[in-house]
């Protein structure tokens, strides 16, 4: 016989030669006598909240909310309004702005771990319009 282990001489069901009474499943081991993990009699430990799970079903990380597209839009007019009026007054700093945006970004409460993906998205947008 072979199962998703490999070959195995021990079938998984009690014979019988009784025909009125059909094979049965085995009985499963009582392994008394051998410590068990469930017969625990110490104190009771305070596990810390972890807060939710980051992880998903299968085991990935979790993606974190996108920025709406009427967001990204807003902040890109902002972006280009901004860079474009800053230009015009000889006051452009361009690491300023970008720093002005990274801090909108945070503002509208995304993770800080996002940032950076969301500001290329409205990059993006920005010099492609």
């Amino acid at each position: 016989m072979a199962g998703h282990s490999g070959h195995s001489d021990q079938p998984n069901v009690t014979p019988t030669t009784d025909s009125t009474n059909p094979a049965r499943e085995r009985d499963q081991p009582t392994y008394r006598g051998k410590s068990d993990a469930l017969d625990y009699h110490g104190p009771v430990v305070a596990v810390p909240d972890l807060g939710p799970d980051q992880l998903d079903a299968h085991g990935a990380p979790r993606e974190a909310p996108k920025l709406s597209v009427q967001d990204v839009l807003g902040l890109t007019d902002w972006y280009k309004g901004e860079t474009h009026r800053r230009y015009n007054q000889n006051t452009l700093d361009t690491p300023a702005v970008d720093a002005e945006l990274r801090a909108k970004l945070a503002a509208l409460g995304v993770p800080p771990a996002r940032i950076e993906v969301e500001f290329k998205r409205v990059m993006d947008l920005a010099f492609a319009m």
